[in-house]
């Protein structure tokens, strides 16, 4: 029995033929002339852009790319930040159940004071140090002059000066009130307490009011973020997971565009109006989901009673809870032998400084220290220390001048109760 043959599928001279023609016109033929079609459509795409006046440049569109990825992995989906501290660092803002806020440095601060303070061998002049802005600058720059002039009053003679401020921008009453009040409940007890304070209360009062918040809650901007991250119901977290849904996208169209299709003017310009119109949709989606959450806000306790509407009702209302509070304060420090002094601010640069730097923030600034004066003569009237410490900075120049007079008008007046 003979076996069957087989073809070469060759001609003599060596070309293909047959079977073997069919195999070069799949495997070969076609995806050459494939890759030929695509060069003609990219040259055409690109000569078509040079003839629009809009040429396509391989630099232009991985600067676009990249700009468009950049974007997209600064948008967060977690809890707002606060000013962009850093989780464990010591700026970053911390909710507290007495105080409202505290940075985490003065969280520390704080469980220092409470365990120095209840040592019954202590010997050191505790003075703790509270209020905003000013405050904040007063304990940097008046250290050294209250180290060298409290020792010199009567019954403090000798002693050695322990710091323990907790001023902070944000910071206005009631907190100051607050944070004495749950230090003494734990026991400790300072020899003194300065209060530098006037201020903060104006303009972020005013700012609360502003914004549908009452001007005796805590500064809008810190705690809203800290106790109220955003809606958390069915739809609106639908929203959040489109919208990040969204981003992974962006990043995976831009990660392959820079992995080869940038030199591609076809490819690029595709990616490039994906990524777009992902970013589009997904600013959007969390435009809606920040709407949704501002209305679940009014529909929470984190607003306080109706705020004040006009800018006097402002001033009147924040001018008053000042008072109350600086009020309380001096009788708390009174009932438990803590000497107290009040400073109204400003006092960290010159006053008509303050005065023009307050009034860009809405409220007039000399209306409000007004109110505020004539709320802090009452404070006389109970017995209460209290200093204008704008009368001390108009002949002054830098914050350490001024603090140094404040701290001498303070001895002073410490001195002759």
């Amino acid at each position: 029995m003979s076996l069957p043959t087989t073809s070469t599928a060759t001609s003599t001279t060596g070309a293909p033929t047959g079977a073997g023609r069919r195999v070069f016109e799949r495997w070969l033929f076609w995806p050459l002339a494939l890759l030929l079609l695509a060069l003609a459509v990219e040259l055409g795409h690109r000569a078509q852009r040079i003839v629009t006046g809009r040429p396509y440049l391989d630099a232009r569109a991985t600067e676009r790319v990249a700009k468009l990825a950049e974007e997209n992995v600064k948008i967060e989906f977690a809890r707002p930040s606060t000013k962009g501290a850093a989780p464990g660092a010591d700026t970053e803002l911390l909710p507290h159940p007495y105080v409202a806020i505290l940075s985490r440095a003065h969280v520390r601060t704080l469980e220092r004071a409470v365990a120095a303070m209840r040592d019954a061998a202590r010997t050191e002049l505790d003075v703790v140090i509270v209020g905003g802005v000013g405050a904040q600058v007063f304990a940097g720059a008046a250290r050294e002059r209250l180290i060298e002039a409290l020792p010199t009053l009567p019954g403090w003679q000798g002693r050695k000066v322990a710091f323990w401020s907790f001023a902070d921008p944000y910071v206005k009453e009631p907190q100051q009130l607050e944070l004495v009040l749950y230090l003494t409940s734990l026991g400790a007890v300072p020899e003194l307490v300065i209060d530098v304070s006037g201020r903060n209360e104006l303009l972020i009062g005013s700012a609360n009011a502003l914004a549908d918040m009452h001007p005796a809650y805590p500064a809008r901007a810190q705690w809203q973020p800290l106790v109220f991250g955003g809606a958390t119901d069915r739809a609106s977290l639908d929203l959040l997971v489109t919208a990040w849904s969204n981003q992974r996208e962006i990043a995976a169209v831009a990660a392959r565009a820079k992995a080869g299709w940038i030199h591609c003017s076809l490819w690029a310009g595709d990616a490039i109006d994906r990524i777009e119109h992902l970013a589009l949709e997904r600013d959007l989606v969390l435009t809606s989901y920040q709407r949704r959450s501002e209305a679940a806000q009014r529909e929470l306790v984190l607003r306080g009673p109706t705020p004040p509407t006009t800018p006097t009702q402002r001033i009147a209302t924040s001018a008053g809870i000042w008072f109350q509070s600086t009020r309380d304060l001096a009788s708390l420090c009174a009932a438990r032998g803590i000497r107290f002094v009040v400073a109204v601010e400003p006092f960290e640069e010159p006053h008509h400084a303050a005065k023009k730097r307050s009034e860009s923030n809405g409220e007039k600034a000399g209306a409000g220290r007004t109110v505020l004066l004539q709320a802090a003569k009452r404070l006389t009237e109970l017995g209460t220390l209290w200093i204008d410490a704008a009368e001390l900075a108009e002949a002054k120049q830098t914050p350490r001048e001024v603090a140094a007079a404040l701290v001498d008008e303070m001895v002073r007046r410490l001195a002759a109760e």
